[in-house]
């Protein structure tokens, strides 16, 4: 075991945890099961709302005793002299701003140095749309000369800005653990298109089953997977319409939300991971599917092209295009070559850019700058190769 020495402030870590799934919990329960809790001595804000996917950015009772608790909680824990950083996800609707309000204003109040993590993108566009009372409490919550941002990619720099320098802005890609496991079925599985998110318009859904109707034909054992659960229920009802006037049934399956070692299954089980989404950050089930080598097709949205280069680890369309997404779905389906050789890639990258480890790191040796801190205050190495030792 290395001689391990905890930094002497703590940090302040705000944040929900699973489930449900999202961006914003999966990293929170990341950063609360690595070497950084012990690091850093962390104290945990619990935000957690653990009803459906559907409930976010809704309003009603429960959400209002969530936000006053959580309100209270921050009080109590920045009233600890030891406290030196808070660390805090943020929204772009107007509840989420609302809601994360008053945690950013009393970090400002006791000169707290805060990091904000946004998880997606189109903050600026957010704030830019809103009555001048909201863009005036986003500057409040945000233009502090203690304040830094992290974004998912290098194209997500501007989110900003406006309101933080961009020295103060961090860019942290996502990572994920490792979601491969030795069960896949090889070539003698039927060809199957995996498309696992909340299920929405603006995910793609819609565009998913249109491809279905268009490759039926051509692949008559063609299987489509859809996990996760509806955000709107009416679009659940729209597409289970869609699947019977199009006579769909028997090609496509709905799970329902997976975790887990179900999880797992689908991803050893398909052929190609599509995301044909209208906006996204950096998401994580891309990752996920390129840890257990499924080539992906997605959009060129957000920071997916700094996940998926096109023509290696899978395909970029643009949002909208069911014809190209099409016959993408089918230049790979129809190669097993060209899916063995994209799913090889997707596996590379992976492993060098988007494990939870390297994620893990990252974060902490921004977090040791934002403080003025260097990264080597434990044992005077790298924080990887104390990761398993601090766990112990």
């Amino acid at each position: 075991m290395c001689n391990y020495r905890r930094h002497r402030d703590r940090v302040l870590v705000v944040g929900p945890l699973p489930a449900p799934y999202n961006g914003m919990t999966v990293v929170t329960e990341t950063i609360l099961s690595s070497w950084l809790r012990e690091a850093f001595g962390i104290v945990h804000v619990d935000t957690s709302d653990h009803r459906a996917i559907s409930n976010v950015g809704r309003l009603d009772v429960r959400n209002i005793a969530l936000g006053l608790k959580a309100t209270a909680d921050m009080v109590r824990a920045l009233a600890r002299p030891d406290v030196e950083l808070v660390y805090l996800p943020i929204a772009k609707n107007r509840l989420g701003v609302l809601r994360d309000a008053p945690l950013l204003l009393a970090a400002r109040a006791t000169r707290r140095t805060t990091v904000v993590h946004f998880h997606a993108r189109g903050f600026d566009e957010f704030r830019r749309s809103q009555p001048p009372w909201m863009r005036r409490l986003i500057e409040l919550c945000l233009q502090s000369e203690r304040t830094h941002a992290i974004v998912l990619g290098e194209r997500l720099r501007h989110e900003f800005e406006g309101l933080i320098p961009g020295q103060r802005v961090h860019v942290l890609a996502n990572g994920v653990k490792d979601h491969r496991t030795d069960a896949h079925n090889g070539a003698s599985r039927p060809p199957t298109v995996l498309h696992l998110s909340t299920l929405w318009s603006t995910k793609g859904v819609f565009e998913v089953l249109e491809s279905a109707v268009r490759l039926r034909e051509s692949f008559p054992d063609i299987r489509y997977v859809l996990a996760g659960g509806w955000y709107s229920a009416a679009e659940g009802r729209r597409a289970l319409r869609y699947i019977a006037e199009n006579d769909l049934d028997e090609y496509v399956h709905m799970t329902g939300p997976v975790t887990g070692e179900h999880k797992n299954q689908l991803f050893a089980n398909a052929t190609v991971m599509v995301l044909p989404s209208h906006s996204e950050g950096h998401p994580l089930v891309l990752l996920e599917a390129i840890s257990a080598s499924v080539p992906i097709i997605a959009t060129r949205v957000g920071a997916i092209p700094e996940i998926v280069d096109d023509g290696r680890e899978g395909f970029l369309v643009e949002p909208g295009d069911v014809e190209t997404l099409t016959e993408r779905i089918a230049e790979v389906i129809g190669d097993p070559a060209l899916q063995a050789e994209m799913g090889r890639l997707a596996r590379d990258r992976y492993e060098r850019d988007f494990t939870a480890a390297r994620f893990v790191d990252e974060l902490g040796e921004i977090w040791y700058s934002v403080a003025g801190r260097t990264r080597r205050t434990i044992d005077d190495q790298p924080f990887g190769a104390n990761a398993e030792a601090i766990r112990s």
